[in-house]
């Protein structure tokens, strides 16, 4: 009951809770009505996916037997005349979970050209609308964008702006003190970044001068404990991940490929496999697409099932093992 009370409430459904107490027994009516903002459209297209017609909800649960018990003949979507088309709890779960992709998640303020318009997920997991590659920008766009760049970069503790050459950051590096672990952010000419980490910032930075041949400047943050521990590396790319997440949310446009919500340009790799077509649908609604997907499950060599079947069956003598693998399945359908 209590996870019912939960998904409705996190799924940004409009929620009701009556409770009534007897002298032999206690009752929990629980209605969840549409959200207001949810689309007209969107419900339809969930209640196709799902082969139910989405409407309010109703829950009733008794307390008996020391426990609370769910009352499946009124548990379902509320009619008109006050009666109830029952259906099963998870199938309103799922209605639930599914709906609120267009309703719960959009924070004000948030540019769709860098978070979910609201369409499934919630804010930095997808974008709405991919970054296609520019043309020169205009100088004061340039400007904005490294303006940007310093306000974050200073905020997360990176030094002044150096020139990109190995000579120019062993130099602050050795006035800095020992060590050469940290994080960089590389500043393009046109005003996009690079966030990375390294063992060995001057070395990493001679690889991407060989990559990238409009490098202006780069900014250093050296990690004390990344140079003394022997597990730098682990740590290194552990606040890797946290910086990208941050640059994204202030707006920087990243180069990056890991960790970001939307990459700069095409995928080469992936549009010969997926449609561009295909790619926008999914992540307009990456849910809906996935349970209304038709294609057949590829087929495993026996081979390959039979070495991968004594780790199966040593995951089914967890005791949780039911519990990861509804976790994995609810990951895996959005």
């Amino acid at each position: 009951m209590f996870e019912t009370m939960v998904c409705a409430l996190v799924a940004g459904w409009d929620f009701i809770v009556d409770l009534g107490c007897h002298e032999d027994s206690a009752t929990i009516e629980m209605s969840t009505q549409i959200p207001g903002d949810i689309d007209d459209d969107f419900r339809l297209l969930v209640g196709d996916a799902l082969d139910v017609n989405v409407r309010d909800m109703q829950m009733h649960w008794t307390f008996r037997d020391n426990s609370w018990q769910l009352d499946p003949a009124q548990t379902g979507f509320a009619s008109a005349d006050a009666a109830v088309d029952v259906v099963g709890l998870d199938t309103l779960c799922d209605v639930m979970e599914f709906a609120a992709a267009n309703c719960a998640f959009d924070p004000p303020g948030s540019s769709k050209q860098w978070h979910s318009g609201g369409a499934t997920t919630p804010r930095s997991a997808l974008p709405a609308i991919p970054l296609a590659p520019e043309a020169s920008p205009d100088p004061e766009v340039i400007a904005t964008r490294a303006r940007r760049i310093d306000e974050w970069a200073t905020e997360n503790g990176f030094c002044a702006p150096l020139p990109p050459t190995k000579a120019a950051l062993t130099r602050h590096l050795d006035h800095a003190g020992p060590g050469r672990a940290g994080h960089y952010i590389l500043e393009f000419t046109d005003g996009q970044c690079y966030i990375g980490e390294s063992i060995d910032l001057p070395e990493r930075l001679g690889q991407h001068r060989g990559r990238y041949r409009d490098i202006h400047r780069i900014r250093v943050r050296l990690d004390a404990t990344a140079t003394r521990s022997l597990h730098g590396k682990r740590h290194l790319r552990l606040h890797e991940k946290s910086l990208i997440h941050s640059a994204q949310d202030a707006g920087l446009l990243a180069r990056n490929i890991n960790e970001m919500a939307t990459m700069i340009g095409t995928s080469r790799h992936l549009d010969e496999l997926i449609s561009a077509d295909e790619q926008h649908l999914w992540l307009d609604a990456p849910d809906i697409v996935n349970s209304t997907d038709t294609a057949a499950r590829p087929d495993f060599p026996a081979e390959r099932l039979a070495r991968t079947a004594a780790n199966y069956r040593h995951f089914r003598t967890r005791s949780d093992a039911d519990q990861i693998t509804r976790i994995i399945g609810r990951y895996l359908s959005r």
